[in-house]
């Protein structure tokens, strides 16, 4: 058994022996399009909990919980991963669920919290009131002994409610923050661990892997979505060739989200990436304005959080620095940047 529990939405497969087989059939069942699966597929593996997401049968995102500990995976690292599980140890479930508890666990995995702390020494009332106020959108979760309780808050006073205590004293005629704290202070020990940002984002991988790749990927094949994006990327770098080699610049960025989607960002190195006034400026809300320096240290190209709000993330993962190359993926703020080229001289 993994060392946390989270809802389980409405359960399609119970929990059984995990193999590659079962795996595999499941991911083709779930991604026809005929199923229009909303939900997760959940892999126990010791204290490790791997989530693969779906929206209407398509592959969205994941990640794992190594104890309490969430991180974001990308599509293809989850399928590696668990393809090399082995065969028996761990457990496979499938799990059905509304679009609200997916936001829910999309939240959790990807991580950006806002506080966290026991309920006894943070002022739940305080912030309640902040999210009425201000009619906004936010997500509490509650843990007492590793099970995790979800409050959904939709415009301030709206909401749902998610359990995994399945003793919890329910009252489905209270209000949503009224639940939420008759839960928080019943009297045993329970951390809040409260989210005020609520974007979540689709993996950035997910739209290239076919049914063919998800099967060589679990197999430890390399997957035909690797030669395909690295030829678009070889074709789209071929198309600004002319312009690039004009210029002084020796790092080429590609951004895959957000409102400058599809646009490039230019710079030399060393920079420095944030939201105004820096080398390379990437303007998104969620971006600190020093947010983060890529810079060759010892012969290594690293990108380096410069203690940024949001974090910073090299394909997935979340880091404090990081080497990079050509087709990594860095993650700041709700941005996505692609490396496209380096030059150095």
């Amino acid at each position: 058994m993994p060392s946390i529990r989270i809802p389980t939405g409405t359960i399609i497969s119970e929990s059984q022996p995990f193999t590659r087989k079962v795996l595999e059939e499941t991911l083709l069942d779930l991604c026809d399009p005929a199923r229009d699966f909303t939900g997760f597929i959940a892999i126990t593996s010791g204290d490790s909990l791997y989530l693969l997401f779906f929206f209407k049968s398509r592959l969205y995102s994941a990640g794992k919980s190594i104890g309490e500990k969430p991180f974001v995976l990308s599509i293809r690292e989850f399928l590696r991963e668990v393809g090399l599980l082995v065969d028996s140890g761990p457990s496979i479930s499938v799990h059905a669920t509304d679009p609200v508890l997916l936001k829910c666990l999309l939240v959790f995995i990807q991580d950006n919290l806002t506080a966290k702390a026991p309920t006894g020494l943070i002022n739940l009332e305080a912030i309640l009131g902040q999210i009425q106020h201000e009619a906004s959108d936010a997500l509490i979760i509650l843990e007492k002994e590793g099970m995790f309780n979800f409050f959904f808050f939709k415009d301030g006073i709206k909401g749902k409610s998610y359990y995994s205590d399945q003793d919890a004293n329910r009252d489905e005629g209270l209000a949503i923050d009224e639940q939420m704290l008759v839960y928080a202070f019943q009297g045993a020990d329970v951390e809040a661990l409260v989210y005020r940002n609520i974007a979540t984002r689709e993996s950035t991988d997910a739209v290239l892997i076919g049914r063919d790749d998800m099967l060589r990927l679990l197999r430890g094949e390399q997957d035909g979505s690797d030669a395909e994006e690295h030829q678009h990327d070889l074709e789209y770098v071929e198309i600004l060739e002319e312009d690039v080699e004009n210029m002084d610049d020796h790092l080429l960025l590609s951004v895959l989200d957000g409102p400058l989607k599809g646009e490039t960002l230019t710079g030399s190195i060393p920079c420095v990436l944030g939201r105004k006034d820096t080398d390379i400026i990437v303007p998104d809300p969620m971006v600190s304005k020093t947010h983060a320096a890529i810079q060759v240290v010892n012969g290594r190209l690293l990108v380096i959080d410069l203690n940024s709000t949001n974090g910073t993330t090299v394909n997935g993962q979340t880091i404090r620095q990081h080497e990079i190359a050509v087709g990594d993926i860095i993650g700041m703020g709700g941005i996505h940047l692609k490396v496209l080229r380096v030059t150095q001289t």
